[in-house]
């Protein structure tokens, strides 16, 4: 990460503000409680959003149901602030594909490269991409990594040896941070196509 500061290299990193501990006191009971909070920046931030996708690169159970009319609005569109995953992005693009230009297509790979290898090297695993379009007079892509906090602690070192020496089993995929990092880069970098131009070939 000292490299993409004093190298100015790309990152989509959201940022934080601030890491904060608050504890609570139960008067009757004497019970202590600690919360720990992160303060992060908000991608969204006065933008008009029309869709926000939680993207791990990952299609196992990254299905969010939309046929709730909690997520509805009364035209029977979907309501912005509802996140959708993996499989919903792919749906959405299938019908409406996603486009950047060249430009922003390079330096979003290179930032996901960056990302992910100084996550994966601090032994961090779990996190996402996300992306949400504004509306506006050309449509705009907002993407920043989050949830980066998640460790491959020893439980999950065991987790995910006894998945692989039993594949039939119901237990939740677990992966290693270099391998998250492979999965990440891939099917993110796969999600976004490049715009055509003059130069693209029929």
């Amino acid at each position: 990460m000292n490299l993409v500061k004093k190298e100015n290299r790309p990152t989509a990193l959201c940022k934080i503000f601030g890491a904060y501990g608050i504890n609570y006191v139960n008067k009757q009971n004497g019970h202590s409680l600690k919360n720990n909070y992160l303060v992060m920046e908000y991608i969204f931030y006065k933008k008009d959003i029309k869709q926000i996708w939680d993207l791990k690169g990952s299609l196992r159970n990254r299905l969010a149901s939309t046929k709730s009319s909690s997520n509805l609005n009364q035209d029977g569109s979907i309501y912005p602030s509802s996140v959708l995953l993996d499989e919903n992005y792919l749906q959405d693009i299938w019908r409406n594909q996603i486009y950047l230009l060249p430009h922003s297509k390079t330096l979003l790979s290179q930032a996901i490269i960056n990302d992910s290898n100084f996550l994966a090297n601090q032994g961090i695993m779990d996190y996402s991409l996300l992306a949400g379009i504004s509306r506006g007079q050309e449509d705009e892509v907002i993407v920043g990594i989050v949830d980066y906090m998640r460790t491959f602690t020893l439980d999950k070192k065991v987790e995910s040896l006894v998945k692989t020496a039993l594949p039939m089993s119901n237990l939740p995929t677990v992966i290693s941070p270099e391998q998250y990092r492979k999965r990440f880069y891939e099917r993110i970098d796969g999600y976004f196509a490049i715009a055509p131009d003059q130069w693209t070939s029929g």
